[in-house]
């Protein structure tokens, strides 16, 4: 979802997500709205592993991950 104006820009229900679909997920988004400066997720497995940090790498896109326990916990450098 986009943060400014709420827009869902992809939603996948699953009981659970693995890497593999994140990656895809990002992939199909990014090729129909490009790229964004960064993503926020929060620190689960399947959003902290490499496969993931390659693809947004290679869409020139950063990760800002949520402070545990926080569900918008802001990272101060957004500010």
């Amino acid at each position: 979802m986009d943060e400014y104006s709420r827009f869902c820009v992809e939603l996948k229900v699953s009981r659970s997500l693995k890497t593999k679909d994140v990656v895809k997920l990002l992939k199909k988004a990014i090729r129909k709205y490009g790229a964004p400066k960064r993503i926020r997720t929060d620190n689960g497995p399947e959003f902290k592993a490499q496969a993931i940090e390659i693809c947004l790498k290679k869409a020139n896109t950063s990760s800002v991950y949520l402070h545990p326990g926080s569900p918008w916990g802001l990272d101060d450098s957004l500010n």
